[in-house]
């Protein structure tokens, strides 16, 4: 009966994710008898899933934000709605949703500084951006938490008027 436990905790423990390094926990998967594959920032709540990015993904200033803008140097990845970067944006901020213009924008380097960004300090939606580009090799990848909200308030921007 010993033996077969430990057999049964070895094969357990043989399909759990490896957690070291600074991706710990983004790219997991359950034990392999389930075969789900787990998709990154499924946490058991948003707060928790923001600890974990701010962990592989370092956070800008506003300052800093207009210094890489000012150098010409950065992409900048609005990763809010459609809408909402219709309605206002950080400086040459190209949106995610917008795949074609993404593309586009994509620098050749992969060292190359990307800062993304989203709604505000509580708002995952950059998690996804930030994935999608790890996924690609990009490994320069920073988030502005202010987000849109503050880049308003610091630079008095207000939401641009849809309404016709």
């Amino acid at each position: 009966m010993k033996v077969m436990v430990i057999a049964s905790t070895l094969v357990f423990l043989a399909g759990m994710p490896a957690f070291s390094g600074e991706n710990a926990g983004c790219e997991n998967k359950h034990p392999k008898n389930s075969m789900k594959k787990i998709k990154v920032g499924e946490f058991e709540s948003k707060e928790d899933k923001l600890e974990a990015y701010k962990k592989i993904y370092p956070d800008i200033s506003y300052e800093e934000l207009l210094e890489a803008i000012g150098s010409g140097s950065v992409l900048i990845i609005d990763a809010n709605s459609s809408k909402s970067y219709e309605n206002g944006h950080v400086t040459g901020a190209v949106s995610f949703r917008d795949k074609k213009a993404l593309a586009k924008a994509l620098p050749k380097d992969k060292d190359r500084l990307i800062i993304a960004y989203c709604g505000g300090p509580k708002c995952a939606a950059w998690c996804d951006a930030a994935d999608w580009l790890k996924k690609r090799g990009y490994g320069n990848i920073k988030h502005y938490s202010a987000g849109i909200k503050g880049w308003r308030k610091h630079t008095g921007q207000k939401e641009a008027n849809t309404q016709g």
